[in-house]
């Protein structure tokens, strides 16, 4: 009787929250495409100083995700349910920033994002 074993060659995609400004430019940084330096910096500021606002305001309800698989970036996504958006008059959450290297890590990401919301 033989037994075959399969193992995949890859570590399988973890998707974190984070919290860490410095973790999530470092992401920015390494997944963000911009042409002109200057302007993906300062998006990238931006960005930053936004999330960091919206992470001190304990009513407002916003999650970052991060794609991993070991070590390599693989997606990045922003959940938020801001308090003052509704649709016929009920809150609702919304997702942004959407970036994937590939449909299977944006369905995992889209997948925490339905959770949180």
């Amino acid at each position: 009787m033989v037994q075959i074993l399969e193992k995949s060659l890859f570590d399988p995609i973890l998707i974190e929250e984070s919290k860490d400004v410095r973790e999530i430019r470092e992401v920015l940084d390494e997944i963000l495409y911009a042409p002109d330096t200057r302007v993906r910096y300062y998006v990238m500021d931006e960005l930053c100083n936004y999330i960091q606002s919206k992470f001190t305001d304990p009513e407002y309800k916003l999650k970052v995700f991060i794609a991993y698989q070991g070590i390599e970036v693989l997606g990045f996504v922003i959940a938020q349910i801001d308090p003052n958006y509704t649709s016929y008059s009920r809150k609702c959450g919304t997702f942004g920033w959407l970036y994937a290297n590939s449909l299977d890590t944006c369905k995992h990401l889209l997948k925490q994002c339905e959770m949180f919301i």
